[in-house]
């Protein structure tokens, strides 16, 4: 199974954080970086933020090939034990 998050080139702080808890929950080799797409030239009635989000998730949903594969964001939580939780407050 593959997992990746997604990381803006340009969020460096998520991106040092999000690395330094896989390193410490020893999944570094498991869990891959995605960069994420940009808006790039679309318009709709949601954020420039909102639309690479999604073509970032897309993109990597329509790269699957029949393949279980797990994404989330570079602000995913982990909690004390390196558990990922998906419902956070």
């Amino acid at each position: 199974m593959e997992i990746y998050y997604i990381n803006h080139l340009k969020a460096e702080s998520r991106r040092d954080n999000i690395e330094r808890i896989l390193i410490k929950n020893q999944l570094q080799n498991r869990i891959h970086r995605f960069e994420a797409l940009t808006a790039d030239g679309f318009k709709g009635s949601i954020t420039d933020a909102e639309i690479g989000c999604f073509r970032s998730h897309a993109k990597l949903i329509n790269d699957i090939d029949n393949q279980h594969r797990i994404i989330f964001e570079d602000d995913v939580f982990f909690d004390e034990k390196g558990q990922l939780n998906i419902f956070t407050d």
